[in-house]
């Protein structure tokens, strides 16, 4: 992963499936691909249990997913968490977070086929490939092939899922053998999204997780693809979208809620990162 910010295009941020079956309409034998929102947080997942398998890339959004074991995941941009057939789970995320992701879909015998092949590990329930346009892109090709393609063209739909998600567990485990300090890079990145408007220093976050600070810029850099001081400003603006797309607070509230010295300078940094004004994204009541 490289050292900057990742900013995906509008398109990915939309509601766009399509779901085919192989064989006729047997669900066993369906294969799917598609972009999800899920604002405010709607359409969560709880004690849910698929008859096929659906592996989910976060777009956007942070939240839990609760294992078939009743284990606690945190979710985020660049995360990818896998639904197995007939195991009980859930996905949460709370209203602020604005929710965004693709994801592909295999039948049971497909994901099982796959499984017996070493391709997937149904006994891991997050991976993280990290969040790269390369990667979105491929996710969004599959979703007009399948929409588009002839029932001929199937098999092909399916091999090219299979290589999608083989490319997900190879950016996992590369991630994984590049990841120094590993826990402490997740904390620091719990503790700025918990908190977008906290105003502790970078450095001495750094200071309080046992590491320097040029080594933790270094590392987190290279685990979420962006800066430290990037990623807090990318949580702030998010927060601050959800506050107005689902509240009625003024821009005014929002920027002094979340810390910024004014209305002004909040308004600057957040056309800087999303493109467009705050007050686009203000609900009318």
């Amino acid at each position: 992963m490289g050292t900057a910010a990742v900013v995906l295009p509008a398109r990915f941020f939309r509601k766009e499936v399509a779901h085919r079956g192989m064989q006729g309409s047997d669900s066993d034998h369906m294969i799917g691909a598609g972009f999800l929102l899920k604002p405010g947080g709607a359409h969560q997942h709880v004690n849910s249990v698929f008859g096929h398998y659906s592996g989910v890339l976060v777009l956007r959004g942070e939240g839990t997913y609760v294992d078939w074991q009743g284990r606690e995941h945190r979710t985020f941009p660049g995360c990818f968490f896998q639904r197995v057939a007939g195991r009980r789970h859930s996905t949460l995320h709370p209203a602020s977070s604005d929710w965004a992701e693709c994801y592909v879909n295999l039948g049971r015998p497909f994901a099982a086929a796959l499984s017996a092949l070493g391709s997937l590990d149904l006994e891991r329930p997050v991976l993280n490939p990290g969040l790269s346009l390369a990667l979105v892109e491929r996710f969004d090709r599959l979703v007009a092939e399948l929409r588009d393609c002839p029932e001929s063209e199937l098999p092909r739909m399916l091999a090219e899922i299979h290589a999608l998600v083989v490319d997900v567990y190879a950016l996992d485990r590369r991630g994984s053998r590049q990841a120094p300090a590993a826990r402490e890079i997740e904390e620091a990145a719990r503790r700025l999204a918990a908190d977008p408007a906290e105003r502790i220093s970078l450095p001495r976050l750094a200071e309080e997780l046992g590491l320097g600070y040029e080594r933790f810029r270094k590392a987190f850099a290279a685990r979420f693809g962006t800066s430290p001081g990037d990623y807090r400003i990318r949580r702030r603006v998010e927060r601050a979208r959800s506050m107005l797309a689902h509240g009625d607070l003024t821009v005014k509230e929002v920027a002094h809620q979340l810390g910024y010295a004014n209305a002004f300078a909040f308004s600057r940094q957040f056309k800087a990162v999303l493109g467009a004004a705050p007050s686009r994204f203000r609900r009318v009541p």
